[in-house]
């Protein structure tokens, strides 16, 4: 692809402060030879604000860049714009999905679309869309990069800021953190019902977390009981959060998914040196296997709340935990995933 020529990005939200996906896009926007225009849907108080559109003007506003620009591609994050793989159809132009998430039961809607190439984060995201019918052939594979922590760069600044979790008893009083959108699919309420469970009784126990909240949750957490919400500490949405995580003590980390594309925050906690609790989901393991990590089954509070006590009571060394930091600040480098989604482009 020459560089005068023009990828376009169909997408809900475009806050870069949102989740992984807002947060590629920008970075292929960023750091790319090729010129990237979002159009997106969901208004929000950021600098690309002018190309907000109304949900019902997409169309025009894709039928106009498809006219105006010399689009190679355009590629759609979110199913809902699936619809318009038609309309890019008459130009002649290339769709691209670009599969963030593996859903469970919404999946089969790529068998009735034709002629639509895929990117998926994941091995595991590769290995849905073949479950469903979808001809490996079509699918190349970019994982997702991160930009690890500051302090991981030498041994001694790392040390400094994850020795209190190897280093000391934690049995009794427990912080946990909670780092992603705070929704369903991500198993909050799985972990804030995980702390009425009697493997946590008779232990102090406070829970921090860290992301946007969704109208749903916003409503449900409301409903919750005095004791319960005396116990969690909503911060909103905090810039990069894993370069400041040490400044809440976590004790471990709690990633209860019950379904990913990939496990950004997974990698992101693996950086920066954390012990961590996990569901036992194939994106996860694809990403690590560390002593660090404790998995359990997904969805089940009672389990997730074992899975903390056998955290606790695990003895992985701090140079386990750097060693991992380490590999994964190599295998899932964020410069990495920009090259390749810039040469994918430059082949389109």
């Amino acid at each position: 692809m020459n560089n005068n020529k023009t990828v376009v990005h169909l997408i809900k939200s475009a806050n870069p402060d949102g989740g992984g996906a807002q947060r590629i896009v920008h970075g292929i926007k960023n750091n790319s030879h090729h010129k990237h225009i979002i159009i997106f849907s969901k208004k929000n108080n950021i600098s690309i604000n002018t190309m907000s559109t109304h949900p019902l003007l997409i169309p025009l506003k894709l039928i106009k860049t498809l006219i105006q620009e010399n689009v190679s591609a355009v590629v759609i994050h979110d199913r809902p714009f699936l619809a318009l793989h038609y309309i890019v159809k008459l130009f002649n132009k290339k769709t691209v999905f670009l599969c963030h998430s593996i859903f469970q039961n919404k999946n089969l809607v790529f068998k009735l679309l034709n002629k639509i190439s895929y990117i998926a984060v994941s091995n595991s995201a590769q290995k849905k869309l073949i479950s469903v019918g979808i001809p490996q052939e079509k699918i190349s594979v970019i994982r997702n990069g991160i930009l690890p922590p500051s302090y991981t760069e030498n041994f001694s600044d790392f040390v400094k800021e994850t020795n209190y979790i190897y280093s000391s008893d934690h049995q009794d009083h427990i912080n946990i953190i909670y780092v992603g959108r705070l929704s369903t699919e991500k198993g909050i309420f799985t972990l804030i019902e995980s702390l009425n469970s009697a493997a946590l009784n008779n232990k102090e126990v406070k829970l921090t977390l860290i992301g946007t909240p969704t109208l749903k949750f916003k409503s449900e957490f409301e409903n919750l009981d005095r004791k319960i919400k005396s116990k969690i500490d909503l911060t909103g949405n905090i810039d990069k959060p894993f370069e400041h995580i040490h400044n809440y003590q976590p004790t471990l980390i709690v990633i209860p998914s019950h379904y990913e594309g990939f496990g950004l925050v997974m990698a992101e906690a693996l950086s920066a040196g954390l012990k961590i609790v996990a569901t036992d989901i194939e994106p996860f393991r694809e990403i690590s296997s560390s002593p660090t990590i404790t998995y359990c089954q997904p969805n089940s509070p009672e389990n997730l709340a074992r899975a903390i006590v056998k955290s606790l009571e695990s003895k992985p060394s701090i140079q386990d935990a750097w060693s991992e930091s380490k590999r994964i600040a190599t295998e899932f480098s964020q410069k990495t995933m920009y090259r390749n989604y810039d040469h994918y482009f430059s082949e389109t």
